[in-house]
């Protein structure tokens, strides 16, 4: 350790002066060495500090089931943090001995740091399969060397990024060797290394707009809308390379360009017509999104009207052609209250998409009243029990009522061409998630209709699963269930398949129970590598006042998603 850490204090004081020797590359291999060791050391302690916490979580979950609880159950999750700051503070000595690569005169080094994130890509991708693959939720909880080995490659990939976008050779060496090399790495069914390229690219500014551009064109839905999000990352003046991308022959594509052009809002005075273009025509959630995009770069606040934004185009025409257009100029046109009442409204939010995935958690927690401030006032041993003897009481709802009111009030009033499907939460559906269970889950080979029939199957469908123990609250999986529904699964072949639907209403207590993440923040982020090249909507439900981890992680799967986070306390009024 004293070693280590004398060696990377002289290494990173070569490093900031620009030194490069023989002697230097010795140095280098030698805090590698040391680095390694010290690793290695880490996991092999890992087994018995992760066997005890998980131990002591398990005793608090069956003490809460027992009626006998005296632990705190974010026991766990304190020492699993405590786990992923080591690990961090660990990959900080590898930055400061790639820095020392980053900074280094030696051509050499260019490609040293590239396959290291070419290999570093190589083994994040094997751990999201393996992580995925690992279908059974229980799983999760007795091993999370896998979450936390894909957090630290993930940390790896930040740097190697970093410090690749830092050398002065490495749009030359992209275009000569670099991209080759991606290439032949993803071979023909994968992407990930194309990607993790153009991750770097984005960093390089301007000048890696030629890097860029060929992957416009790449048969991969995927690596399009990499290279989308590079482009507009690293050129302010990517209209002309970018906008036929709004044309893309996939969905996700187009709605990926539009929801970029939202976050970057680009002030190129082009994009306006050419977004205004795509609105008019646009339907479902593609339509929301190119509001969405047309507010940023215009900064106008005016509502969902075709004709109101074509007649406040027209009055900036010249500005707007001319290319002397400045949004920080104009004064913000007034919304008013003419915003749409197109679309579904579940629990208060409303959707224009025409696909809809309801997942819905049917663990014991929605046999609790949906008042929660009479649910206050009745201790668990009563109510989770399943006797209703407390609906006697006065005119309160179990969350189980309500949610089968508000599915049948929202089905009842879809439009004909909106299809839907509807996941549970409940007993065995997460035992394995490739073959998910008919009884549990509705519309996985076919959306549902809005038709008499349908509705009704959705309503029996709740009136005979019963809520229960088993499975509770495995977020993250009954997510892949709805992406499967969806037509955007971890099996799915984005490049050719149009998904069925785009938008999930998840309603979930939010607190993790179980499943294969138990870091709501890990959980997120793996949410996020995996949405990005699927761009699902999350508008979540979060039906209990759980605490910060639980609104953590209801929170974080909308703004992940570019969805809508609701707090709902109280039931909706009938």
């Amino acid at each position: 350790m004293r070693l280590a850490g004398w060696a990377l204090s002289l290494l990173s004081l070569l490093a900031l002066n620009g030194v490069a020797s023989a002697d230097d590359a010795k140095l280098y291999k030698k805090v590698m060495r040391e680095y390694a060791k010290e690793q290695k050391a880490w996991w092999k302690a890992f087994p018995k500090r992760q066997n005890k916490a998980i131990q002591s979580a398990w005793q608090n979950l069956n003490d809460w089931r027992e009626h006998k609880w005296t632990g705190d159950s974010n026991d766990i999750r304190k020492e699993m943090r405590t786990l992923v700051a080591e690990l961090v503070e660990l990959e900080v000595k590898l930055g400061m001995s790639l820095l020392f690569l980053a900074r280094s005169a030696d051509p050499k080094a260019t490609d040293l740091l590239f396959r290291a994130l070419m290999d570093t890509t190589e083994r994040a991708a094997a751990l999201d399969r393996d992580i995925l693959e690992s279908r059974s939720v229980q799983l999760g909880w007795h091993d999370q060397a896998p979450i936390l080995k894909r957090a630290v490659l993930a940390v790896q990939a930040s740097r190697l990024r970093d410090f690749l976008s830092r050398r002065k050779d490495v749009i030359e060496y992209v275009e000569k060797s670099g991209a080759k090399r991606a290439n032949k790495a993803d071979g023909k069914k994968g992407y990930s290394h194309r990607v993790a390229l153009l991750d770097v690219l984005a960093q390089c500014g301007e000048k890696a707009a030629g890097a860029i551009r060929p992957y416009l064109q790449d048969k991969w839905a995927a690596v399009r809308i990499a290279a989308l999000e590079a482009m507009l990352a690293s050129n302010e003046k990517a209209y002309a390379d970018v906008a036929p991308l709004r044309r893309d022959v996939n969905t996700i594509v187009r709605r990926a360009l539009l929801h970029t052009l939202a976050a970057k809002a680009p002030k190129q005075p082009a994009w306006i017509p050419a977004i205004l273009t795509h609105y008019e025509t646009a339907a479902g959630q593609e339509r929301t999104e190119a509001l969405r995009a047309l507010r940023a770069v215009t900064g106008q606040t005016l509502p969902d009207d075709v004709e109101r934004w074509k007649t406040w185009t027209a009055k900036h025409k010249e500005a707007i052609e001319s290319g002397d257009f400045d949004r920080t100029k104009l004064p913000a046109a007034k919304a008013g209250t003419e915003e749409t009442k197109k679309g579904a409204t579940f629990f208060s939010v409303r959707t224009q998409s025409t696909g809809i995935v309801f997942l819905l958690d049917w663990s014991i927690k929605m046999t609790a009243p949906a008042d929660f401030e009479f649910e206050k006032t009745r201790t668990m041993q009563v109510w989770h029990t399943g006797d209703r003897g407390w609906l006697k009481e006065g005119t309160y709802e179990s969350h189980e009522a309500v949610v089968m009111r508000e599915l049948a009030k929202t089905l009842g009033g879809l439009a004909e061409d909106t299809r839907f499907g509807v996941v549970l939460l409940a007993g065995d559906l997460m035992a394995n998630y490739g073959k998910v269970r008919d009884p549990l889950v509705l519309g996985l080979g076919k959306l549902l209709v809005p038709k008499k029939r349908d509705r009704a199957a959705a309503a029996r469908l709740l009136e005979k699963v019963r809520p229960g123990w088993a499975m509770w609250s495995p977020q993250f999986t009954g997510l892949l269930v709805a992406s499967m529904v969806a037509g955007v699964g971890p099996d799915a072949k984005l490049e050719d398949d149009e998904p069925r639907a785009d938008t999930v209403f998840f309603l979930n207590d939010g607190l993790k129970r179980s499943g294969r993440y138990l870091l709501p923040e890990l959980e997120i982020e793996a949410f996020r590598r995996f949405n990005r090249f699927r761009r699902l909507v999350v508008h979540t439900i979060q039906i209990s006042d759980e605490g910060e981890d639980a609104k953590a992680v209801m929170e974080g799967y909308a703004k992940a998603s570019g969805g809508r986070y609701v707090h709902q306390l109280q039931p909706p009024a009938r």
